[in-house]
């Protein structure tokens, strides 16, 4: 008996170190998470920047162009759209419909990550970076466009209201409030899959490569806007990025902390892509498209 009771314990104490090391091996990967590399983060938040400024032209402003009986189509550059409607209730639909699309998908965005986690990293991030952006865009422009040029969009539905000084307190407010949505949505949906043990330090290698992206993106596209005022264009390109999104810096401060070693990597396919859409906005877009 004194046999068999070595033998069981000897086969216990086996199968006991066989599944410890199998855990370990098991648990390893679980204490790294793989965040994007400089390279990927900079591409997603090009792509996200495209398709947010590419969006409000196109998809807002041109949007409620495209349904306006009494509006066409004239051209769309990487900063203006241009339809024919030039009075009436329609056009200031028309002005106000860019940052509605941005607020709009970023809301959409934020839902999808809310209820619909994605399974990815990429995705989790590319969402994130589309609530932050899109909103810090969008309420930057209502806030201090009026500010920067009477001609922007926001500046000329204030000057609507009278008196004009309620008319600019008005849209500063609207436009602070949107910004206050980016930080409350920025750091309540920031992917935990890629928080660090050091989240001062993470959080400002995601949150500054995407503003660096933002704005070397919108300063280059801007410089092929066909407009004799080069400077003037300059001066928008880097406004409407450098400017406008520079929350993402402060956002950086409230990023969570995570005890996974973080591992930056790159994913080949999903680089491909968002750099392919970022040079679609900057190439197509930027120089103008003809519509008639």
């Amino acid at each position: 008996m004194r046999g068999l009771d070595d033998s069981s314990q000897y086969g216990w104490q086996h199968r006991r170190f066989q599944s410890t090391t199998v855990n370990e091996v098991n648990q390893e990967p679980r204490d790294r998470a793989q965040v994007p590399g400089a390279l990927m983060t900079v591409a997603l938040a090009a792509a996200t920047w495209s398709i947010a400024i590419g969006g409000h032209e196109l998809i807002g402003h041109g949007g409620v162009c495209a349904i306006d009986p009494g509006c066409r189509w004239i051209a769309a550059d990487a900063m203006y759209f241009d339809g024919t409607r030039d009075q009436g209730p329609w056009l200031n639909l028309q002005r106000a419909a860019g940052s509605v699309f941005n607020v709009t998908l970023a809301l959409l965005a934020a839902l999808w990550l809310h209820r619909r986690k994605p399974t990815t990293v990429w995705a989790q991030v590319a969402l994130w970076l589309t609530i932050t952006i899109n909103l810090f865009q969008a309420g930057s422009y209502i806030a201090f466009g009026w500010v920067i040029h009477p001609g922007m969009d926001w500046a000329r539905l204030a000057a609507q209201i009278q008196p004009l000084w309620f008319g600019h307190a008005a849209v500063t407010v609207s436009g602070l409030l949107v910004v206050a949505m980016g930080f409350a949505l920025g750091a309540k949906l920031w992917p935990q899959s890629i928080a660090g043990p050091n989240r001062i330090r993470n959080g400002l290698w995601i949150a500054g490569l995407a503003y660096l992206a933002c704005g070397v993106v919108s300063v280059t596209a801007s410089l092929l806007v066909p407009h004799p005022d080069r400077m003037l264009m300059l001066a928008g390109g880097i406004g409407n990025s450098f400017g406008f999104v520079f929350w993402l810096l402060f956002l950086a401060l409230l990023a969570p902390s995570g005890p996974k070693t973080l591992q930056r990597g790159t994913n080949g396919p999903v680089l491909a892509a968002a750099l392919s859409l970022t040079a679609l906005y900057v190439f197509a877009l930027g120089p103008g498209i003809q519509f008639g």
